[in-house]
This record gives structure tokens, sequence and C-alpha cells, in this order.
């Protein structure tokens, strides 16, 4: 809330943060020698349009009309409500203050503003928020970011409040990544009925989406990535292995899912008693791998034999 026009705070309504306050009611009351020279401005133009005789030409009345027109809504500008212009123009009197009333309902989240002090105009004098909802910013990664849309349902847990969960609805996406974090912020909207969530609270999101359909799933420590393409060793059985190129989807905390180059009965080696320190290692063992392969002999005896190893299995 910002005072338009320069005055001196004769009255306080409201004074301290947290205070709720209803649309219209009062929030201060203003000494103003603009604010009084506009409502003179009004009571003269009202005072023109009466003193016009009846035969004066149509346009004179109409002129006359509009200046009080103008003067009213000069008055209504300044932040007094339409009621307390009209009043004003059906009195000669004129208040030494006026009162500024609340545009909206709410609570006072700051107060800038002491009794007796001038402030000029566009002075940011309080912060109203109406808090019976609220807006719940969460943080999505990117690889989840195309599973979200607008509208989507999600549940709001606090732990201020164990076992309670709150609906809400995905009300915006934000366009920009964050490039440090590698997420994008989502906003939601939220009912706060009788004020219980307070404004900072840190908050869980579970957003539901269609159900997902099943994906073969590898141990992330099987995958070898290159950089220019994504492997890993087959365990074929009686010592032979085979490196095979795999295409990767998505990915969990501890699996990574394959979109294209095994199949749900492969079994991969999750790790081995060689040490690759960099990619020409890397490069150099599949190249052995698959000459191996290809010769159908065992495999080179630059790299031991495997130890564990575990199947590919749909999830």
């Amino acid at each position: 809330i910002t005072n338009r026009v320069p005055g001196y705070i004769e009255k306080l309504y409201v004074s301290a943060p947290g205070q709720t306050v209803r649309s219209g009611s009062p929030l201060y009351d203003i000494y103003s020698p603009e604010l009084i020279a506009l409502v003179e401005e009004l009571h003269a133009a009202q005072r023109y349009q009466t003193s016009l005789p009846p035969t004066a030409h149509p346009s004179i009345h109409a002129n006359a009309t509009e200046l009080i027109m103008a003067a009213r809504k000069r008055l209504e500008l300044t932040g007094l409500e339409r009621t307390e212009v009209a009043r004003l123009a059906r009195t000669s009197v004129i208040p030494r203050t006026l009162t500024i009333n609340a545009p909206t309902g709410g609570v006072i989240l700051t107060a800038n503003v002491v009794q007796g002090a001038f402030v000029p105009a566009s002075t940011e004098l309080f912060k109203l928020a109406d808090l019976s909802s609220l807006w719940v910013i969460g943080d999505v990664y990117e690889q989840d970011l195309p599973k979200i849309r607008l509208g989507q349902t999600a549940a709001v847990t606090l732990q201020s409040f164990p076992g309670r969960s709150f609906n809400s609805r995905v009300d915006f996406i934000y366009p920009r990544l964050d490039d440090q974090r590698r997420t994008v912020k989502v906003r939601l909207r939220l009912a706060n009925p009788g004020y219980m969530l307070k404004p900072g609270m840190t908050v869980k999101i579970a957003l539901s989406g269609s159900a997902a359909k099943q994906q073969l799933l590898v141990p992330k420590q099987a995958v070898l990535r290159t950089g220019n393409q994504d492997i890993v060793i087959l365990a074929l059985g009686e010592g032979r292995f085979q490196p095979r190129k795999i295409q990767l989807g998505g990915a969990d905390a501890n699996h990574y899912a394959v979109t294209s180059g095994l199949d749900a009965s492969d079994t991969v080696v999750t790790s081995a008693q060689f040490l690759l320190d960099s990619e020409s290692n890397i490069q150099a063992v599949v190249q052995q791998l698959t000459q191996a392969a290809e010769t159908a002999e065992t495999p080179p005896t630059t790299s031991s034999p495997a130890t564990p190893t575990a199947p590919a299995h749909v999830h």
C-alpha cells in the first residue's frame, strides 16, 4: 500500500505486522494540503454547476458535469474510496484529515510508518497479503521436467503437521533452469484455512503422474560412460565377456533405464578386478573384449575375471 499524496500521518489504525484487516477498514488518517485542494476543487466545480441558469446552453451544463466527474476521479486516484468521495461531495465542510482504507483484506506483513511522520508521495507504508492461499515453490530436477505439466495434482507435506497431507495443483512452471542446481522451479497454489501455514515453511511435494511404463534397468556401476557412447560388459558364461553398446534413458539413485541394446535375459558385469582410470583404458579394454568375442577366444590377460554379476531386470 503506497501513499499517493504527500502529507502527515495524523492517526494510525494499523501499526504492527501480523494484524489482520478487512477490505474497506481504515488504515490511517492523513493531513495533506494537496488532498484538501482536490476537495476544494470538487466543491468549486459543484458551485459552478449550481450557479448556471437553466437557460444556459446545454454544452455549458455538460462541461460543468464533466468538471465535477474529473474532480471526483482525481480524488479516487489518491486512494479515497468512491463512497468517501461521494460523502465529501454532499457536504460543504472540508475535513482537516481524510481516512485511507484498506483496498483489500489480508494480513499486514510490514508497516513502514509511524504516527505523526511526514510521508512523501510514492512511499510504501504497508505490505498487505491475503494469506488464505499461498504459493508453494518447488525444485524439479532437469531429467524429471518432461513429467511435469500444468494442473498436475500434488500432495504437500510439512514436518510441522506430521501425518497430514495438503492437496494442491501445479499452477506455473518457471521458464528458466537454475545453472548451479540443475533444477526448474514449479509453483503450486495451496489453500490455507485458518492461516495455519506460514510463509517461509519448508515443505515436500509429491507430484502424481500417469502410470509409468515398465523399463529395463541396470545398476549404475555396470555402465561404462565414455562420453561418446555407453557400454556394458555382458557375462556370457564360462569366463567369456562381450561389450555391448546401449542407449540410456532416465535414472534413479541406483539404476539407469535402458531404452535399447539389452534384453531382460542378459547378465551384465557390475564390477571387476581391474582399474579403469581413463577413457583410453576403457577404450582399450572394450577393444580387447570385442576382438576376443569375434575370435571366440578367452578374455585377454590384461583383465581379470569379473567378480559379481547382476541380471538386468524389469522395474
